[in-house]
């Protein structure tokens, strides 16, 4: 994903990840020993802020994150 194809808001966000947990039982969002390192994988960008995912996000972060 790249800042030209980002998410751009929240609900799309939660819906990604929803779909994520739903879908697998991966213990992160990507595979870390792809990329050696910080290896962004979801980026979100809201008006002028900007976020990201990286591929070891772990699945209880995830979690926490949506139940809020």
């Amino acid at each position: 994903m790249t800042w030209n194809n980002c998410l751009t808001s929240r609900e799309d966000l939660v819906l990604l990840l929803r779909g994520w947990l739903q879908m697998t039982s991966a213990k992160t969002i990507g595979n870390p020993n792809e990329n050696i390192g910080v290896a962004s994988l979801i980026k979100l960008k809201v008006g002028d802020k900007r976020f990201e995912l990286n591929n070891d996000t772990k699945r209880p972060a995830v979690e926490i994150f949506l139940e809020n």
